[in-house]
């Protein structure tokens, strides 16, 4: 059975109280946990250097905002947004930071790929947030305006799931955590 919500109803709201809800989410490796109040992606704890957590509801034409934390460290990539299971990753809306750098990055199931320059980020605590609408995709960081995306071509149309990943490229230890995630606006597939 499919389910739509309407506009502007909170369609996702999620704390991470010491539980990663399988109701709603699905971990691809062991490295996802939740611990104090947290989301916690380790991707150094696992040995294929990558944590993927995935919401089962896919969205369309929402907004989502989490707040997460950066580490700082240049050997990890953490993407957060909206996300096709699929074929995997084959459509994407997504903010990725890389290192002390993040961006908007959207790619297309027809190989196209559009991205926003890169924006400078400090590690600590940081509110994102991804609006993306029929006509466009915007993200923005701890409430600025940070980029977006405003060609037809590359903007998404079909329900995409919530993806929270952690990937490792070197030897610095660490962990992401994600402190909590919303979704709302748009409509819901369950």
């Amino acid at each position: 059975m499919t389910c739509y919500s309407q506009k502007s109803d909170l369609l996702l709201e999620e704390t991470f109280d010491d539980v990663v809800h399988t109701v709603e989410w699905q971990a691809f490796s062991a490295g996802a946990k939740a611990a104090e109040g947290s989301l916690v992606l380790d991707p150094s704890s696992v040995q294929e250097n990558f944590v993927t957590v995935t919401s089962k509801s896919r969205f369309r034409h929402a907004t989502l905002e989490a707040r997460i934390e950066i580490t700082g460290s240049t050997s990890r990539i953490f993407y957060i947004g909206f996300f096709s299971r699929d074929p995997w990753a084959s459509d994407t809306s997504w903010i990725i930071v890389d290192g002390r750098y993040a961006r908007l990055q959207i790619r297309r199931e027809n190989g196209g790929v559009a991205q926003t320059s890169p924006l400078p980020v400090d590690p600590g605590w940081h509110t994102v947030k991804i609006v993306w609408s029929e006509a466009k995709v915007e993200y923005f960081w701890n409430g600025l305006p940070a980029g977006s995306v405003t060609d037809p071509s590359d903007i998404p149309d079909k329900f995409l799931s919530i993806a929270i990943d952690a990937t490792e490229r070197g030897d610095d230890a660490g962990v992401n955590l994600v402190d909590w995630v919303k979704v709302s606006g748009g409509e819901q597939e369950q």
